[in-house]
């Protein structure tokens, strides 16, 4: 890793907590935020799913509600 690199990245995407009856396609899914931060040559990575009403349900119900 480069010396002084610094920084955070973002990434905002779908991501499905539970696997859709009718298989999975990289469009469907609640999204998820993930956020990576470098300082002093360390990565620390978090992430968490947007929090929908779909996904409530979901998370409610424990499986895809499609």
């Amino acid at each position: 890793m480069p010396e002084g690199l610094a920084g955070s990245l973002y990434r905002i995407g779908p991501n499905p907590k539970f696997v859709p009856d009718q298989g999975y396609h990289w469009f469907f899914g609640t999204g998820m935020v993930h956020a990576f931060h470098v300082h002093e040559g360390k990565i620390d990575y978090v992430n968490r799913w947007v929090r929908t009403p779909k996904f409530e349900a979901e998370l409610a119900a424990g499986t895809s509600c499609q």
